[in-house]
């Protein structure tokens, strides 16, 4: 479980020997195949998970399908807020391909902030990191499709390859039919632009 600490020590250092006692004693590695379910808000499940491996998607449900509001891979950290006021909203975690992640029960998490500053350190760079990603999607909502897909292409490319396109349609909030679209008129663009 070492390498745990290892692959966490590159956004801080966990100098004190007692912390990382700890730490390696409450976290574990889960393993998820292609398409399985990683956890769903309904079923209580607390903890907060850091991808060694992998692709997830965090999406809800509506009367019209699924929306996938998330895409994480490698290096993201995502996991559910321990409050009980948030019954009423389910969500989802899916892996889009063989997901490694390194997991830590929120309760103890929190233990492990409270009594070191570097943990805590830790925790607000991660912090940071998803309120960024978070504000990228909600800006992302008042822009055109064409906008919205070559941000997409331009921020994270090796998503594409990644991620079947109706959940990048889903993500970006437009109908699989105009992401279609609008990725042969990009198609097209290249092609003229090649031409000697």
């Amino acid at each position: 479980m070492t390498s745990a600490i290892n692959y966490l020590e590159q956004y801080i250092s966990l100098c004190d020997d007692m912390t990382r006692s700890l730490f390696l004693t409450f976290i574990h590695v889960q393993t998820h195949p292609k398409r399985s379910l990683i956890a769903c808000q309904d079923k209580k499940d607390h903890y907060c998970y850091v991808i060694r491996k992998g692709l997830v998607r965090g999406y809800y449900k509506t009367n019209k399908g699924e929306v996938t509001d998330f895409l994480w891979q490698e290096n993201d950290v995502f996991g559910y807020p321990q409050n009980e006021k948030q019954d009423s909203f389910e969500h989802y975690y899916q892996a889009l391909e063989l997901v490694e992640l390194y997991c830590i029960p929120l309760s103890k998490w929190k233990l492990l902030v409270c009594n070191s500053r570097e943990l805590a350190n830790l925790e607000r760079l991660m912090l940071v990191r998803n309120i960024n990603k978070l504000t990228n999607v909600i800006i992302s909502k008042y822009q055109n499709a064409k906008v919205l897909y070559h941000n997409f292409e331009k921020e994270q490319p090796e998503l594409l390859k990644r991620v079947p396109l109706k959940y990048i349609a889903s993500y970006l909030g437009v109908r699989s039919e105009t992401l279609s679209r609008i990725r042969k008129e990009y198609a097209s663009i290249n092609r003229a632009i090649q031409k000697p």
